[in-house]
């Protein structure tokens, strides 16, 4: 908690303008048991197509704890984005599953990995850690000591919170998102369809839990 509130200091808010951004990767984890298997994923803003994903397969001793997921699942995001970088493409910005300055301390996942790596970043997560819901630009969003963070996309069980991680400002990480958001679907396609690879990797390795506990795939097609 010492840590993320010094890193926390460091944070860079600055708008990112949406047509500077042609490639969103999008970071997620699965598990089977203690081994995660983190996916990076690259999609091109021109018809939201793949254009690589790579998978990181890797033994998580760390529990998940609220507020210190980033120590859990970190590591092993960082790993994939940068073998993604080295193989196929390195991307304008990335989208982490989970959230931003939306977070207790102000560094949730996406902030902390923007941080270490010095990129912009976007938190996307499933739920509410922390703040309280209110109205911004005409747009529901989570305020955290008086200070609007995230937006809030969707409503009841869809909702989706879109947060500044590390170099966006709020308004430019919301028009990012939308840029990559198919119709319909609770998720920017960087996270959705990460969401989908980390998921279907995970399920199709069960069965074989007795491999190396670090082992890497890459798939430089969709």
């Amino acid at each position: 908690m010492a840590l993320q509130r010094e890193m926390a200091k460091h944070v860079i808010i600055e708008p990112l303008p949406p047509e500077r951004v042609t490639v969103a990767a999008g970071l997620d984890v699965a598990y089977s048991g203690s081994t995660g298997f983190a996916v990076a994923v690259a999609i091109h803003r021109e018809g939201l197509r793949e254009l690589c994903h790579v998978v990181v397969e890797s033994s998580v001793e760390i529990p998940y704890v609220p507020g210190l997921l980033a120590f859990r699942e970190a590591p092993i995001m960082v790993a994939a984005l940068q073998e993604l970088m080295e193989k196929c493409v390195r991307p304008d910005v990335v989208m982490v599953n989970g959230h931003g300055l939306s977070h207790p301390r102000r560094l949730g996942i996406a902030t902390h990995i923007g941080l270490a790596l010095d990129i912009p970043t976007i938190g996307i997560a499933r739920k509410r850690l922390c703040g309280e819901v209110g109205t911004f630009n005409g747009r529901k969003a989570l305020f955290i000591d008086g200070r609007p963070l995230c937006y809030i996309v969707g409503e009841g069980r869809r909702e989706t919170y879109v947060s500044i991680g590390h170099r966006v400002d709020l308004e430019t990480a919301l028009a990012i998102a939308q840029v990559f958001w198919r119709s319909g679907s609770r998720f920017p396609e960087p996270i959705a369809v990460a969401d989908q690879i980390s998921k279907r990797v995970a399920r199709s390795r069960r069965s074989s839990r007795g491999r190396s506990s670090q082992h890497r795939t890459s798939s430089l097609e969709p």
